[in-house]
């Protein structure tokens, strides 16, 4: 219309028919305005859907780097937790091992105590045994010694051999009353320091326990 319009025009001016041709004229103008709004209207509306487009294309990229930023945190979140888990199960693993090494050693420490105390007990019951030995021979001795004095009261007349013989008697009585009581003693003695063992072996076995 916009190139029939100024051609019809020229050719009714041309027939000299100005009404007509001013006519075409007017309408081409018309046309041709009409044209160029349509045309600025599909500009603008390609530029507004141009705009959408991109603002669209904006938002889904936001939304994008949001979801990776996310993403990103989680995996972060994820990796410390795992590294947390990590470090506390070598933690634990080496107090585990720790605790049974030292539970190991006191063991071991406990054992060496009672070897040690065994050793010392068999060294004094040695000890005490040799104590022991030494009065009972005394005492054996005397006895047996004392039984001949008596035969000899018994078989000899003579008064005064025996009155020296009942006087030897007497002295070796009192010598076997001596070291009996000596012996007395050192059981009495080993008694109590039995007891003080017993006490303190007690004491360590709560205390370990």
């Amino acid at each position: 219309m916009r190139n029939i319009y100024p051609a019809l025009a020229k050719a009714y001016e041309a027939n000299g028919n100005m009404t007509l041709a001013y006519a075409y004229l007017d309408t081409a103008s018309v046309a041709k305005d009409s044209l160029a709004r349509q045309r600025n209207i599909l500009y603008l509306s390609g530029a507004q859907h141009k705009m959408e487009a991109s603002r669209h294309m904006a938002e889904m990229q936001k939304k994008e780097a949001e979801l990776g930023k996310q993403k990103l945190i989680r995996n972060f979140y994820i990796a410390g937790l795992v590294l947390v888990l990590a470090l506390l199960f070598f933690v634990y693993r080496n107090y585990s091992n720790q605790r049974l090494a030292n539970r190991r050693l006191k063991e071991a420490q406990v054992q060496l105590v009672r070897s040690e105390k065994m050793a010392a007990f068999g060294a004094i019951a040695s000890h005490v045994a040799h104590e022991i030995q030494n009065p009972l021979n005394f005492v054996n001795n005397f006895s047996e010694i004392s039984e001949d004095l008596v035969e000899e009261i018994i078989s000899t007349p003579s008064a005064d051999v025996r009155s020296e013989t009942g006087m030897l008697l007497k002295e070796n009585l009192s010598r076997i009353v001596h070291h009996g009581k000596r012996v007395a003693d050192i059981v009495k003695q080993l008694q109590e320091y039995s007891r003080m063992c017993g006490t303190l072996l007690l004491k360590d076995k709560k205390k370990n326990e």
